[in-house]
This record gives structure tokens, C-alpha cells and sequence, in this order.
């Protein structure tokens, strides 16, 4: 027995026709209107007659209604619902709510792949949001601007931002990089500014860092391919916050950034910081040291 025969099996007050629905609203004994009820139903699809069972089904059943139906068997299809058997639902109100969440599942997966990834090893990742949902979705339960909508296409068009994120210790951090005025700044989750050089993250994701901000480009130039620049090497490490806040410059000349996509800062960079953080140790307080000790780790 097929689906269809055992359900009119069950149903059998519906395995009615149309004339018979039709008929059942004529108001006179001998069905004198029926034939009028019956044009004037067919001149309702006047320009396309096709598929009318159809338009019928989905007027009887609700546009919205069916709306709901159809993604929640794509998403059944796509392997995005758990509880896929179809006879342990009783509403549509919650038949919408599974698929609101599956919605919520898919864009998540989706935003996932709108990133540029820049590092993703030893538990820590650094990647930039090509998109508001990636945006968001990489940027959860933090306080950035960037996640917000109203923000997104000032940041788009005018910052590169950075995302850094500690898997293992579920800390996240943002440096954001102003294409016009090139300024630099750190932000923890909760929105707060700090120095880029003192973010609490291993040094070779901070050496990865050092070239990233280098490249001169928006979010925008980044989607739509546009040209960018790398920035030549500044004259001081300044550049990198430490002129503004203890006034002094390095004794040991320019610390080299590599100027080439391939070249990654090595070890010789770090050496050099190693060298002015113990030229100027008496600038640095014990908490400065700590957190300034971790980069070179």
C-alpha cells in the first residue's frame, strides 16, 4: 500500500474533489449557483491555469506555513536537524522554531568560510572577517563595533581588522588597522583600547602580526580584489607604541620588518626586542615587564 492510498485510507472525509468543496458553498437546494461559483473560481486563474491543485494547497494550507515546511526539509536534507520525523511535531509554531535554528546553524556555517586565515595553529588563530556574519559569528561575545551592523560598512571600507583568538583559553582580541591615517590599536572583548605590543599572545603569532598590518589594504580591497601596498619599515619601533608612552627611541637602529609576502619576522626580531626591553628595564614597571615577558616567550 502506498503512502497516498493509506492516508486517503485514513482521511476519508478529505478525499474529496474540488467540485465537491465547491458545491458544499453554494447556498441554494439544487445547486442552481454552482456552475457561476465555478467560473468565477476559474477566472481567479484567468492569466495562468496551470498547477491549480496547487495554488488551491497552498492557499488552503498557508503561504507561511509552507514556507516553514519546505526549510525544514532542506534543512533535514542537509543534515541540519536532529529531529527529523516529521509525525512527532503537533504545531507550526514549533516546527518554526526548529528551523529558525537551523537558519541560525546554516549562516553560522556559512560565515565560517568568509574569512581570510591568516594563522591557526597551537591553539590560536588569527583571521580577518570578510563579511558582517563572519564578522559576528568569530566576533561572539565580544563588544566590538565591527559586529554590528550599523558599523560594518565603516569598517569595511576604511580598517583592515584583525581578529586573534586564543582557542585554548577563550580570550579574544582585535587589532584594528585605519587604511587613511595607518593608526594601529589593540581592543580586548570588552572594547577596551590597549597597545598592540602588550595583548598577551605568543610571539609567533605576534611576529605574524608585525608583517599583517603591514599590508596596506582595506576589507573592501580584500573582497574585491583591489591593489594594495606594504608599507616600508618605520625608523623607530615607535611605530609599534613604545616611542609615545616611555619617550624614548631604540639604541639599536631600526628593528627590519621583512618587505616580501614570503619573509615571516624570525628570531633575529625578537633578539633585538630582547635587547632594548633590557637597555630599558628601569622604564618598565613589574606588570609591563610581565605581559612584555610573554611576547618573548
Amino acid at each position: 500500500m502506498s503512502r497516498l492510498t493509506r492516508i486517503k485510507e485514513q482521511y476519508k472525509d478529505l478525499d474529496v474533489s474540488l467540485l465537491d468543496i465547491l458545491e458544499n458553498v453554494d447556498p441554494s437546494e439544487n445547486r442552481k449557483y454552482l456552475d457561476f461559483i465555478i467560473r468565477m473560481f476559474l477566472s481567479e486563474f484567468e492569466n495562468d491555469r496551470t498547477n491549480i491543485l496547487l495554488k488551491i494547497g497552498i492557499y488552503l494550507v498557508g503561504t507561511n506555513n509552507l514556507e516553514i515546511l519546505n526549510k525544514f526539509h532542506q534543512h533535514c536534507l542537509e543534515n541540519r536537524i536532529k529531529k527529523s520525523d516529521i509525525g512527532t511535531y503537533t504545531d507550526w509554531s514549533t516546527l518554526e522554531q526548529v528551523v529558525t535554528e537551523a537558519d541560525e546553524i546554516k549562516r553560522k556555517r556559512e560565515a565560517e568560510k568568509k574569512i581570510k586565515t591568516i594563522y591557526d595553529e597551537n591553539g590560536w588563530m588569527v583571521l580577518i572577517p570578510l563579511s558582517l556574519e563572519s564578522a559576528q559569528v568569530y566576533g561572539s561575545n565580544t563588544k566590538w563595533c565591527i559586529t554590528q551592523k550599523t558599523h560594518w560598512e565603516d569598517y569595511y571600507r576604511n580598517y583592515k581588522i584583525i581578529y586573534i583568538i586564543d582557542k585554548l583559553g577563550n580570550k579574544k582580541y582585535a587589532i584594528s588597522v585605519n587604511y587613511n591615517t595607518e593608526e594601529i590599536s589593540g581592543w580586548l572583548s570588552d572594547d577596551t583600547e590597549v597597545n598592540p605590543m602588550f595583548l598577551d599572545i605568543p610571539k609567533e603569532v605576534m611576529s605574524v602580526l608585525h608583517y599583517e598590518v603591514r599590508i596596506r589594504e582595506t576589507i573592501y580591497h580584500m573582497i574585491h580584489g583591489k591593489e594594495y601596498s606594504i608599507k616600508k619599515p618605520k625608523k623607530t619601533i615607535g611605530h609599534y607604541g613604545f616611542e609615545s608612552p616611555y619617550g624614548f627611541e631604540s639604541p639599536y637602529g631600526d628593528i627590519e620588518i621583512p618587505t616580501t609576502d614570503t619573509e615571516i619576522p624570525t628570531t633575529d626580531y625578537i633578539s633585538q626586542l630582547d635587547k632594548i626591553m633590557e637597555q630599558y628595564q628601569s622604564l618598565f614597571n613589574d606588570e609591563m615587564l610581565m605581559k612584555f615577558g610573554n611576547i618573548l616567550k
